[in-house]
Formats: structure tokens, C-alpha cells, sequence
């Protein structure tokens, strides 16, 4: 099915230069477009549905964590069927699902009335299924699986070129969303991004968009690969199936690491107003730190994205996690000054090397041929665990009033992974 019309509306292989640098744009585009299946795009929306829906913080959680678990049960399949579609056919089906969830979501308010509480919380259990699952999951699954296909031996670097626009992408869309809505409203901002879905993005995807070179022709990084440039930290010879990498140490402390990251960095967006409220500080200055640690991400991106294709990946890891621990342990003690600079510091170095324990990883140890079975299954975790993330950290501000103690649970977990990943080996 995938290698269906790849000469339309052009033939890749005619472009003047490799087409997977074309790939390295439109993917970073789709990415970036996902947006409002992320939990920052919904981090904007949380207060106004609150009041709108009549339903309290913990149960617009609660639907939002049980939407987004069922999402990630559902993603291994589409993991699967992504090794069959291919990119192109999962992307525009993407971007027209979450496109017309967001439609539907922007009259959810006017569904809503008259009905109770419940019906109100299944009905947002729906609409955060489909916004997770197309959004968050199966549109950022396919952008990510087109790019590692295209390259080997550059894998970091591209993903290292895309995590600067996708990162400054991410920390402007909530100041951007939030401008919007005071214009718009709500309703309308929602109904303006499903419709820029659906007519602008899958058009994109429908033209641009291409599973693998080799199904066009080409060769991964460029038609002028050299053997000589061969490095063997990038490239896999064994092609792992899904059920053979996860049998081995590394899939899992690297998938348990980035989903710990998903679990803190979902919790906080969501709950961001709420979190810099009681630490004493404005809504404005909640949102900026978003910008703040996208400038420390953008450098961290660069940096470690070019290295990445020559060093163990296990480094990157340790840095990660570092970033981690910084982080959430500026988060239990957060107020004006230091903590708030170490937050976004330790914010910016753990989602900086994200993105490249994303991309890079897994390709490189299981080979690329069932990638999109074994990167719907990390994705399932990251999924599963930023489900939870939003509603453990309510639970504990209803038992506690603070979120200090969400915080640092956080920051045990990471010092644990830590440990762990001084043992991570390559097992190709």
C-alpha cells in the first residue's frame, strides 16, 4: 500500500537535492502541527473548560487521563499498521481525524448543557481519546518514523536540525493559543485549528509526505552514500521485531526514561497556572518559562543532535535525566529567583534531549524495518504515562495543597533510572 503512488505529484528522485531534507522540513511541520493534540496546545483550553463544562480541575483530569490511557493502548496498532501504510496514508488520516475532533471539541460547550456531570466527563473522555490518539500519537508517530527512515548515518544531526523549530514551535504556541482565545474565544480558536487541519495539513502530507527512499528510489542519506562513511555507533545490522527489543535492557530503561519525561512534562503544562499561582507568580510569567527553556532546548538540540551520531547514546541519557532531576527538584521548592531559573534550565536540557532519545535510539540498536511497530509501542508508554501525569499531580494538591510531593516523586523515579542506565548497551 505505501509504495503507491510515490512519483505523484512529483518524483522525488528529480529533485535537484536529496529529498530527504524536504522530509527533515515537512516532518518538523507535522510535528509542530500536533500541537493541539499535545498537552501544551490543551494546557491553554484547561481554565476555560473548567468554567465552561461546570466540572471541577480533578475530574476535567480525570477525563483527560482515562482519554489519553485508552489512546495509548490503541497506538501499538496503529504502530503496526504504520509498517504497512507507511507514512503518508497514517499522517492524512491524522490530520483529518484530529481536525475534525477539534470541530466537535469546539462545540463542547453547547453539548454540555443541560447535561450532569458524568455525561459531561464521558462526553470529554471521547474527545480527548481521538485528540490524544490522532494528535499526540499516531501524526507525531508517523512524522518521526518518515524522518529516521530517511537517514542513518545522519539520523542525529537531522533530528538535532528539527528539534529547534519544533521546540520553539511548542514554547510559542501556548503564549499564541492564549492570545487567540482573548480574541476568539475558545470555541472559535478550536474551530479554526480543525480546519487548518484538515484543509491545510493534509494537503501537505498528501503531497509532500514519503515513507522511505528506498520505495523511491533512493538510499538513505542521499543517493551519494558512501560506504567509507560508514559509522557503525549509527547503523544497525540485525532487524529487531517489536517482540525481540523488548526483550532487552535498553528498550526499556530508555522507554521508561522518556515516558518519566512525558509523565513530568505533561503534568506541568496542564496544571501550569495553577503551579506558578501558588508560587506566588503571574499567568504571563508561568507561560514564559516555556520560552525560557526552549532557548536552553534549542542549544541542547544542536549541540548533542551533531555528536549524537557519534557517540554512545547512553550519554545522552545521563544528561536527560540530569536535566530531569534538576528540574522537578526546582519544581517542589518552586518561587521567583533561583528555582525558577534551575526549572527552566533543567526543563530546557531534559526535553532538548528528548526529542533525539526519541528519534535516534531505537533505529540505531533494532534496525528500521519494524520501526513502526517498536516506536508505537515506546510511544504507548509515553502516551500511558502523560495520561497519568495531569491527574497524579491534581490528586496530590486536593490531599496536600501544594504539588511538592507529585514533585519529588518524580525526581526519585529519575534518580533511579539514572542508576539504571550506566548499565545500557548497545544490543546489536
Amino acid at each position: 500500500m505505501k509504495k503507491n503512488f510515490n512519483n505523484f505529484p512529483f518524483a522525488p528522485k528529480k529533485w535537484p537535492f536529496f529529498y530527504g531534507w524536504a522530509i527533515l522540513l515537512f516532518s518538523s511541520i507535522g510535528v509542530l502541527m500536533s500541537m493541539p493534540g499535545q498537552t501544551m496546545g490543551v494546557s491553554a483550553f484547561t481554565e476555560h473548560l473548567i468554567k465552561s463544562l461546570g466540572i471541577s480541575r480533578s475530574e476535567l483530569a480525570l477525563a483527560y487521563m482515562f482519554g489519553t490511557l485508552t489512546s495509548s493502548f490503541i497506538l501499538p496498532y496503529a504502530g503496526k499498521i504504520y509498517d504497512k501504510a507507511g507514512a503518508r496514508v497514517m499522517a492524512f488520516a491524522a490530520s483529518v481525524g484530529m481536525g475534525l475532533t477539534l470541530i466537535i471539541l469546539s462545540f463542547s460547550d453547547r453539548f454540555a448543557a443541560g447535561l450532569s456531570s458524568f455525561s459531561v466527563l464521558i462526553m470529554m473522555f471521547f474527545g480527548f481519546l481521538m485528540l490524544r490518539f490522532w494528535g499526540q500519537g499516531v501524526l507525531t508517530l508517523s512524522c518521526r518514523n518518515m524522518l529516521v527512515k530517511w537517514f542513518e548515518h545522519k539520523r542525529g544531526l537531522v533530528t538535532g536540525l528539527s528539534g529547534p523549530f519544533v521546540s520553539l514551535g511548542f514554547s510559542a504556541t501556548p503564549i499564541a493559543l492564549n492570545y487567540l482565545i482573548t480574541k476568539q474565544g475558545w470555541q472559535n480558536t478550536w474551530l479554526i485549528l480543525g480546519i487548518v487541519s484538515i484543509l491545510i495539513l493534509s494537503l501537505l502530507v498528501l503531497v509532500f509526505f514519503r515513507d522511505n527512499p528506498e520505495d523511491c528510489g533512493l538510499l538513505p542519506d542521499g543517493v551519494h552514500a558512501d560506504d567509507a562513511t560508514v559509522k557503525k555507533e549509527s547503523t544497525a545490522i540485525r532487524q529487531y521485531t517489536a517482540s525481540e527489543a523488548k526483550r532487552t535492557f535498553p528498550f526499556w530503561i530508555i522507554g521508561l526514561s522518556l515516558a518519566l519525561s512525558g509523565f513530568c512534562f505533561t503534568a506541568v503544562p496542564f496544571h501550569i497556572v495553577s503551579i506558578f499561582k501558588l508560587a506566588g507568580m503571574s499567568k504571563t510569567v508561568a507561560f514564559s518559562i516555556f520560552f525560557y527553556s526552549s532557548c536552553i532546548s534549542i542549544g541542547v538540540n544542536l549541540i548533542f543532535g551533531y555528536i549524537s551520531d557519534k557517540i554512545n547514546i547512553k550519554y545522552l541519557l545521563y544528561i536527560m535525566l540530569t536535566g530531569l532531576i534538576i528540574s522537578t527538584l526546582s519544581l517542589a521548592f518552586l518561587a521567583p529567583g533561583f528555582t525558577f531559573v534551575t526549572m527552566f534550565i533543567g526543563m530546557g536540557l531534559s526535553t532538548g534531549l528528548f526529542g533525539i532519545l526519541t528519534n535516534v535510539p531505537f533505529p540505531r540498536f533494532y534496525g528500521r524495518t519494524h520501526i513502526g511497530a517498536i516506536n508505537g509501542f515506546i510511544m504507548s508508554m509515553m502516551v500511558f504515562s502523560s495520561a497519568i501525569g495531569p491527574w497524579f499531580f491534581s490528586k496530590i494538591l486536593d490531599f496536600s495543597g501544594s504539588y511538592r510531593y507529585a514533585a519529588l516523586t518524580c525526581t526519585v523515579c529519575a534518580i533511579l533510572l539514572l542508576i539504571c542506565s550506566f548499565k545500557v548497551k548497545k544490543p546489536q
